[in-house]
């Protein structure tokens, strides 16, 4: 289950049960009892990078990824996310070109 804080004060019940990770913006992730902090960019925009962090999450999780490494990865294209203009980040090619830089990618 993937939670930001709000809602996982909400579930905190239900969540015994589950393996959580809840997204805590530029405080990074926990998960399963640890944190993982996000990476130190300058954000531009924050619009949609929930939206980035879990899309790549889950593209790492389904070719193999460790969730421990799947979730660093996600948090790269996220930062990459904030920290590029809108008008830049909006062009495919661009997020193709960050994504050549990564190893995981």
């Amino acid at each position: 289950m993937i939670v930001n804080r709000v809602e996982a004060a909400f579930y905190e019940n239900v969540t015994a049960r589950l393996d959580v990770l809840t997204t805590l913006g530029q405080g990074g992730v926990t998960y399963k009892g640890q944190n993982h902090p996000a990476p130190k960019v300058k954000a531009v925009s924050t619009h949609g990078a929930g939206d980035m962090f879990i899309g790549a999450l889950a593209a790492r999780a389904l070719s193999g990824d460790s969730m421990e490494s799947a979730i660093e990865a996600a948090q790269q294209v996220a930062a990459w996310h904030v920290s590029t203009p809108p008008s830049i980040r909006s062009r495919t090619d661009a997020l193709r070109t960050f994504l050549a830089t990564q190893d995981r990618w």
